[in-house]
């Protein structure tokens, strides 16, 4: 059924339909995808089409939804002749939703962890993070952001400086290198430019490496990688080829608005 356009009486087909059918264009487009299952069923398996014929429109609803997530498992549903009832067919339908989603929540929660055990470290007491010297200094994780440098968390650094100094952290939990992170690696060198400093934090293994010498390639200077190992930090050197882009330091603003996530002073 088309739904855009108007026919002779002015109105969208889904809403002359609605006037001639009495649904609303809600309950006609769930019937309609209903109906392209039942199409498509045919098409596929003849004999599980023939033995499901016209099923109640709540169970023909929920398996085109089956359907359109998994057509093999609707197919294996299907072949084995069972006794529809919607309760069985929904459960179905939200377990298939989970597994799909989990593999993406699993990376969520591992880029959590890994963001937690990096923070760990870097407030210890014993190894307080402060890569400006003794000062003190205050982590911040932004709530509104700068438009062109949006890192994890800011590092604010009073030093007895003329000016505060920044750092960015960002952390990168990925197993393999692939273009998403050399294109992660590449809107760093950018936001970096807005500050002093700018740390990306790794796991060990070849991705840090990898990112290591695409910095170093890029003349990203004044980007560090660091590396968890453990409960220890390791920082690699500056790459050796490593050159500084135009800095855009002096237009840096800080974010109005922010939370503290710990305040520390080293050496005052």
């Amino acid at each position: 059924m088309e739904t855009q356009g108007v026919d002779s009486s002015g109105l969208p087909p889904i809403r002359r339909a609605e006037q001639l059918s009495g649904y609303s264009a809600n309950q006609l487009r769930r019937m309609i995808a209903g109906i392209t299952f039942l199409d498509e069923l045919a098409g596929a398996d003849s004999a599980s089409a023939e033995w499901l014929g016209i099923p109640k429109f709540s169970h023909a609803e929920m398996l085109a939804k089956l359907w359109r997530r998994d057509r093999e498992a609707t197919l294996r549903l299907l072949r084995s002749r069972p006794v529809l009832r919607y309760e069985s067919l929904s459960r179905l339908f939200e377990t298939m939703a989970s597994e799909a989603a989990s593999p993406m929540s699993a990376g969520k929660r591992a880029q959590k962890s890994f963001e937690e055990k990096c923070r760990a470290v870097l407030l210890a007491e014993s190894s307080r993070f402060t890569p400006f010297g003794a000062g003190s200094y205050r982590l911040l994780q932004p709530r509104v952001h700068h438009p062109y440098c949006r890192p994890a968390l800011l590092l604010r650094a009073e030093t007895g400086g003329r000016r505060l100094l920044w750092a960015g952290l960002d952390f990168v939990h990925k197993p393999i290198w692939d273009d998403a992170v050399l294109r992660q690696i590449m809107l760093i060198g950018v936001e970096a430019r807005f500050l002093d400093l700018h740390f990306v934090f790794f796991p060990e293994g070849d991705v840090a490496g990898r990112a290591h010498r695409a910095i170093g390639e890029l003349g990203f200077g004044n980007v560090r990688v660091a590396v968890l190992s453990g409960s220890a930090m390791d920082f690699a050197p500056n790459p050796a080829n490593g050159g500084y882009a135009k800095s855009l330091r002096f237009q840096w603003i800080p974010p109005r608005l922010h939370a503290t996530v710990a305040e520390y002073a080293v050496g005052q």
